[in-house]
């Protein structure tokens, strides 16, 4: 990569290539592919997906607690690896086709708004994004206006209709959030990375490191620590950057590493 990757805030016009990040990268996070198995199987159901996460996307930029950091490198730049990955370039072909472009992550810089010598750089290509908030101590709240208490967490059960979800490991999924939520978010403020997802195309390039750094100066900034669960794969990442393991997640049959950084002079810039 010839050029260094621009770590920007998300903007709307990023939602489509955020989504296509989602389907054709996130998808290799093992967690990820369990929980929409019969995605694997059947891409055309994925509308389903992507709305979801279009819509969660688009919140999620919105809040005032929560930052959606994109990474982005120059298009004359692009030049991804072969890669072994059948099952994502088949997705990222079909993203590809169903919005009628060539690359479905190459942004126009006119779309964005951006200024002075960004708004220089041309077209842009987006490999990776995060999303880091501001998660306030977890505490099990109910509605109380109703005969019978109904904790908030229901509410989102309108997911369950999804037709590239597993009901059934949701479902399981959902009480583990809430287990991991009380033993390991319930005393603190933190700063946590929600996600972390990188091109299938452009991995081990310092990607997502750039992306988790720039999360952990504001952490510094805001003076917070920093949280995040791991895949196994990802685990090293965090440990180069300061990252300590402080429990273990067992969700789903998977066993995933609970991180937390403490301090900015921890992390080996």
């Amino acid at each position: 990569m010839s050029s260094p990757v621009r770590i920007r805030r998300a903007e709307e016009a990023d939602l489509d290539t955020l989504t296509t990040l989602i389907l054709t990268s996130f998808r290799q996070f093992q967690l990820f592919a369990y929980l929409y198995s019969s995605l694997q199987r059947s891409p055309a159901s994925a509308s389903d997906t992507l709305w979801y996460w279009r819509r969660r996307l688009h919140l999620e930029m919105l809040d005032p607690y929560t930052d959606v950091l994109v990474a982005d490198i120059g298009v004359e730049d692009k030049s991804p690896d072969a890669g072994d990955d059948m099952g994502a370039k088949y997705l990222h072909e079909w993203m590809a086709t169903r919005m009628d472009r060539k690359d479905p992550q190459i942004q126009k810089v006119d779309k964005l708004r951006i200024s002075g010598r960004d708004a220089s750089m041309g077209d842009r290509l987006v490999v990776g994004f995060a999303i880091w908030n501001v998660r306030k101590p977890y505490q099990e709240e109910t509605i109380t206006t109703k005969p019978t208490a109904i904790p908030k967490r229901a509410k989102q059960s309108w997911t369950a209709w999804l037709k590239d979800q597993d009901p059934q490991a949701y479902a399981e999924y959902i009480n583990a959030e809430g287990r991991l939520a009380g033993d390991c978010y319930s005393s603190e403020v933190v700063y946590y990375l929600d996600n972390l997802t990188v091109d299938f195309r452009f991995q081990r390039r310092g990607i997502g490191k750039e992306l988790v750094q720039r999360g952990l100066e504001e952490a510094a900034r805001i003076n917070l620590p920093a949280m995040t669960e791991a895949s196994l794969k990802g685990e090293g990442l965090y440990y180069r950057l300061g990252f300590g393991k402080i429990a273990v997640w067992d969700v789903c049959g998977f066993k995933l590493p609970v991180m937390r950084w403490m301090q900015s002079t921890e992390a080996s810039y």
